[in-house]
């Protein structure tokens, strides 16, 4: 399968330059309700079990107390699309005629996620699978949970913080259903620290960004895609040969540069 990346011409020419990508942190992304959604159902499944069972209870205590702690968890994020040239895209995350979709094997990009500590995932914007995937992450964990002599003490707190900073990278794939259209798949980084030393900071339309530098695909020491489509633009033969002129200084291996095939004016 052949995943796209959308972005803008700049960011475009740092992308083969650099040979990374920019994942970004979850709470600086379109969607205002990253996390909100996995937590909210994580939160109505603790509150479904936990008054049946005993055994559990301070583990669910804790686990409330871990949800409000880890609010700000530190997770980022690089987003692909199954679609190289979707409308909604180009309106999205493009500049009015300067866009581009750089297209990557999947297999290569999971490669590259396992070596970072990241993991590419599908995203689910579909309700009933969001709170089968949450339910089933959490029975995974209480089905086998045995209280120890000192739960009093710290140890239910504790696993309730490891068992969040696992359970981000599912809230991190659950999406509002308004944005199917996307058909998003996403890298993931596990919960790192701020002073990670390729997590950096960018400018962004109204905040300033974090962001992890995730490393691409690479054959022969050679940035490794798939395809480049050019977005709707006013000028798109002179867009194409620079940017075929730019894959080739760059030395990028590829497959296939074609124009958008979408009939769309923004300019």
């Amino acid at each position: 399968m052949i995943l796209f990346h959308y972005t803008s011409l700049a960011a475009a020419i740092n992308i083969v330059t650099t040979r990374t990508l920019w994942a970004s942190s979850i709470h600086h992304l379109n969607d205002g309700t990253e996390f909100r959604i996995g937590y909210d159902l994580l939160r109505s499944e603790i509150d479904r079990i936990a008054p049946d069972d005993k055994r559990l209870a301070a583990f669910t205590d804790a686990v409330r107390f871990a949800l409000v702690s880890t609010q700000q968890v530190n997770v980022f994020v690089g987003s692909f699309s199954e679609n190289g040239d979707l409308l909604s895209q180009w309106r999205s995350y493009c500049p009015p005629g300067k866009g581009v979709s750089i297209g990557f094997d999947s297999a290569d990009l999971a490669g590259s996620a396992v070596a970072q500590d990241f993991e590419l995932v599908k995203c689910i914007y579909d309700p009933e699978e969001q709170h089968e995937t949450v339910r089933t992450t959490l029975h995974a964990v209480t089905s086998n949970y045995q209280p120890t002599s000192n739960e009093d003490g710290g140890r239910p707190l504790l696993n309730a913080f490891q068992f969040i900073h696992e359970f981000v990278r599912v809230a991190a794939r659950l999406k509002h259903p308004t944005f199917g259209e996307e058909q998003e798949w996403r890298v993931i980084s596990g919960v790192g620290e701020w002073k990670h030393p390729q997590v950096t900071y960018r400018e962004g339309r109204s905040t300033i960004v974090p962001y992890f530098e995730f490393k691409l695909p690479m054959a022969e020491d050679k940035l490794k895609t798939d395809s480049f489509i050019l977005g709707p633009t006013p000028h798109t033969q002179l867009s194409m040969n620079s940017l075929l002129a730019l894959i080739h200084a760059r030395d990028v291996k590829t497959n296939i540069l074609r124009p958008s095939g979408v009939p769309f004016r923004a300019w």
